[in-house]
C-alpha cells in the first residue's frame, strides 16, 4: 500500500497492517515495506512523511512520543469545546407515542408563553458569542406544539443571520404530526434536519412504537417521510432502534432495509441516513448499557450496521477512520460546556436520558434569559474529559471520543466511558469475506486470529 502526505492513513504499531482512511482498504504491509516504515517511526520523519500519529492498541501509551501530536490533539478539542454551543428545547415532554422502551414520564405539559420569551432572550444573548451554534427539537413529541417550534426556531434564524453564525435546526420528532401543512412551516422557520425513528418493517415497528391508544404508526410515518423530501430540502436521520437481544430479527430488519427503503429514498441518498443504535436497555439509574460490552449484543448491532454502511457506499473500516478522524464524532453534548437542555417548565438539564437524577438538574431558566445554575453539579459533567484524563488524552478514540462517550456513566463508575467502537475496534476490521475489500493480492484476507490490532487515529 502506497502511503503519501495526501492519505492519513491507520497503521498497525508493528507497521504490518495499514487501513487508508481515505478508501477504507485494509492491507497487509510485504516484509520490505514493513521494514520501511519501522525505520521511518523510528524518527519525526514519520510524521513529515505521511502525516500521521503512532498510538498503541491498549489507548494508554502513545508508541511514538511526539509532544506534537498530544499538543494537536488537545488543542482540537478545546477549539471544538469552545467555538460552538448548543441548546436543546422541550417545548412539552409528552407524547402522542408509547414506545415499548421508552424511559420517559409525560408528566410535564407546553412550556409557557413566558418561558418561550425568556428562551429567545437567552439565544439573543448566546448565540453571538459563538461560531457555531445548534439548536435542538426533543420532547416528549415536540411537534404536538408545531406553531411553538416555528416561532422560536424564526428567532434563532434571525438571530444567526444577524451575527453571522452556522448551525442547524433539528427535530427529533415520531414523525406522526409531520403532516405536509406542518413541514412546509417549519421548513420557512428554518428546520433542517429531522431524526424520525422506524424500527423495522411495519411488523417489529408496530409491536414497539404504538400511539398511546395502541394503534400501529408505520404507514402513516412512511407517507410524512416521503412528503417531507419532496416538498423540502431537509435531511432526514431514520433512526432504527435494534434488539441486541434478538439475534432472529436483524435479517428481517435488514431485508427491509435492501429491498423497500434502499429503492424508496435512492433518489435522495445526499439527504437521507440511516443511525443503527441498540435499544437502550439500562434504567435512569443505572445507565452501564449506554455501550455495549457484550460481544454477542455488538455482532446483532453490527449486522444491521452493515446495511447502513452498505447504503452510505463505505466498508467497516472506512466507518471507523471516519469516528477516529472526526472532532467529537463520538462524544456527548452532555459533557461540553454550553450545551443545555431546557425541559417544558424552565428546568436546566444536561442529559436529556437521565431527567429524574438529582445530578442532571442543574439550574433553572429565569423569565429575564438567564440560566441559574448549580456550578458544582455543572463541573460533574464537564470537568473530566481528554484535556483532563491521562488515560483518555493517549487514547485513539480521544479526538472523537473527546473522553465525553458518556460523562454519565463515567460519574456512575468512576471510570472512563468507553464507546462500542473502541471495545470492539478489531471486529470493525474484521472483513465479513475474504475479499470484502476487493481482488488484490495483497489485500488482508484474513484477519480473524488478530485479537489485538495496534492501531492510530487519522488526521
Amino acid at each position: 500500500m502506497r502511503v503519501s502526505r495526501s492519505e492519513s492513513v491507520l497503521i498497525s504499531s508493528d507497521g504490518s497492517v495499514g487501513v487508508s482512511a481515505v478508501s477504507g482498504e485494509v492491507r497487509e504491509f510485504s516484509v520490505a515495506e514493513k521494514q520501511r516504515l519501522q525505520s521511518l517511526s523510528s524518527g519525526p520523519s514519520w510524521i513529515d512523511a505521511v502525516d500521521i500519529p503512532l498510538i498503541d492498541a491498549g489507548f494508554v501509551e502513545p508508541v511514538l512520543a511526539d509532544t506534537s501530536v498530544r499538543q494537536h490533539v488537545r488543542s482540537s478539542i478545546e477549539a471544538s469545546l469552545r467555538q460552538s454551543g448548543q441548546l436543546v428545547i422541550m417545548p412539552t415532554e409528552r407524547c402522542n407515542f408509547r414506545c415499548t422502551y421508552c424511559y420517559e414520564t409525560f408528566e410535564k405539559g407546553r412550556m409557557s408563553d413566558e418561558l418561550v420569551g425568556a428562551v429567545k432572550l437567552y439565544l439573543h444573548r448566546s448565540v453571538p458569542e459563538f461560531q457555531t451554534y445548534h439548536l435542538a427539537w426533543f420532547g416528549g413529541e415536540p411537534l404536538i406544539h408545531d406553531s411553538l417550534v416555528a416561532d422560536v426556531t424564526q428567532t434563532f434564524r434571525s438571530i444567526q443571520s444577524a451575527c453571522q453564525s452556522n448551525g442547524t435546526v433539528s427535530v427529533t420528532t415520531n414523525g406522526w404530526y409531520l403532516k405536509p401543512k406542518v413541514a412546509k412551516r417549519l421548513d420557512d422557520a428554518g428546520v433542517d434536519i429531522y431524526q424520525i425513528t422506524l424500527d423495522g418493517p411495519e411488523g417489529i415497528h408496530d409491536s414497539q412504537r404504538v400511539l398511546s391508544n395502541g394503534a400501529p404508526t408505520y404507514s402513516r410515518i412512511l407517507e410524512n417521510i416521503d412528503d417531507l423530501l419532496s416538498a423540502t430540502g431537509a435531511h432526514v436521520m431514520i433512526r432504527i432502534n435494534v434488539d441486541t437481544d434478538d439475534s432472529s430479527s436483524t435479517a428481517t430488519i435488514g431485508a427491509w432495509l435492501r429491498e423497500d427503503l434502499f429503492g424508496r429514498f435512492a433518489d435522495y441518498r445526499d439527504r437521507v441516513q440511516f443511525n443503527v443504535v441498540p435499544i437502550w436497555t439500562a434504567d435512569t439509574h443505572h445507565i452501564e448499557g449506554i455501550c455495549l460490552t457484550e460481544l454477542h449484543k455488538y455482532q446483532v448491532w453490527k449486522s444491521v450496521l452493515d446495511f447502513k454502511l452498505q447504503w452510505e457506499g463505505r466498508s467497516s473500516a472506512q466507518y471507523l477512520a471516519n469516528v477516529l478522524s472526526e472532532v467529537g464524532h463520538l462524544a456527548c453534548y452532555a459533557g461540553k460546556p454550553d450545551n443545555y437542555v431546557i425541559g417544558s417548565d424552565g428546568a436546566i438539564y444536561k442529559c436529556t436520558v437521565a431527567f429524574d437524577r438529582p445530578e442532571n438538574a442543574i439550574g433553572r431558566l429565569g423569565y429575564d434569559g438567564d440560566l441559574i445554575l448549580d456550578a458544582e453539579k455543572e463541573l460533574l459533567w464537564t470537568s473530566a474529559n481528554a484535556t483532563t484524563d491521562p488515560i483518555c488524552s493517549a487514547c485513539a478514540f480521544s479526538l472523537s471520543c473527546q473522553g465525553l462517550f458518556c460523562p454519565l456513566l463515567r460519574m456512575q463508575t468512576n471510570s472512563q466511558p468507553c464507546p462500542t467502537e473502541k471495545r470492539f475496534y478489531a471486529d470493525l476490521l474484521m472483513p465479513r469475506s475474504d475479499k470484502e475489500f476487493g481482488e488484490s493480492d495483497d489485500v488482508v484476507i484474513n484477519m480473524r486470529n488478530r485479537r489485538r490490532i495496534p492501531i492510530i487515529y487519522a488526521q
